[in-house]
């Protein structure tokens, strides 16, 4: 688990990816306070109690929307952890994403639907580019099984996950909930975009240089964690 010190770092360094990236963070308190209205008609304690007795002391395996991650179906996990899009993957592989991470630009509400039914936790990530796909898929999200996250810090009912991308919070996640080793699969930072990083996304289509730059701090994030204290193996190119 991150020391205080080591909390207090990773979001700072969040900050640091906000301000590079030109985003705003009053929009993102703004989306920070749409997901603590929300966070009231949920049981996120229950929620977050339940993922950390799932977690606590096994194996992660973390899930990238990368073009490898298909890879998972060749390796081991105590718990499956999937970056939005990710958890499609993981279905098209023939494995269940025990906890999907989503920022809702991979996962549409029939997805949604369809790892509800496989019994799958949700931490739906809310800021301020997203403000309007979060709020239309409150209605579809578990209410036992849902944690909201943000990118702002000391909220009663949403959680402040490390990292900035879906796969690197998947992975601050897992780290948090006590998870003893992460592995990472479907981590791709080069230039080639996979087909389930987003909905609309084709095989082998290019990545813009916004994307790039994300990639590039996602990369840098996750090495911050493991000097936090994350054991992390990576099986694709970090």
């Amino acid at each position: 688990m991150l020391t205080g010190m080591e909390m207090m770092r990773m979001q700072y360094l969040v900050g640091r990816v906000l301000a590079d990236l030109g985003f705003s963070p009053e929009n993102d308190y703004w989306a920070a306070q749409v997901a603590e209205l929300a966070a009231a008609r949920f049981d996120v304690h229950g929620a977050l109690e339940g993922m950390g007795r799932l977690m606590r002391g096994r194996n992660a395996l973390v899930v990238g929307a990368g073009p490898t991650c298909r890879r998972c179906s060749t390796l081991r996990g105590d718990v499956v952890v999937a970056a939005d899009g990710a958890a499609l993957c993981c279905l098209n592989s023939g494995v269940k994403p025990d906890i999907v991470v989503t920022d809702l630009d991979g996962i549409d509400v029939p997805g949604i639907a369809l790892l509800d039914n496989l019994g799958s936790y949700f931490v739906v990530h809310a800021h301020g580019d997203n403000v309007d796909k979060f709020v239309s898929a409150i209605p579809y999200l578990p209410r036992d099984r849902t944690v909201f996250s943000a990118q702002v810090p000391h909220l009663t009912r949403v959680i402040c996950c490390i990292g900035f991308t879906d796969g690197d919070r998947a992975a601050g996640l897992a780290h948090l909930l006590g998870a003893s080793r992460i592995v990472l699969v479907g981590f791709d930072f080069g230039d080639v975009i996979g087909p389930y990083s987003k909905t609309r996304s084709r095989s082998g289509s290019f990545a813009t240089p916004m994307k790039i730059r994300k990639l590039n701090w996602a990369r840098y994030l996750l090495r911050e964690l493991s000097y936090g204290g994350a054991v992390i193996d990576a099986f694709s190119d970090c």
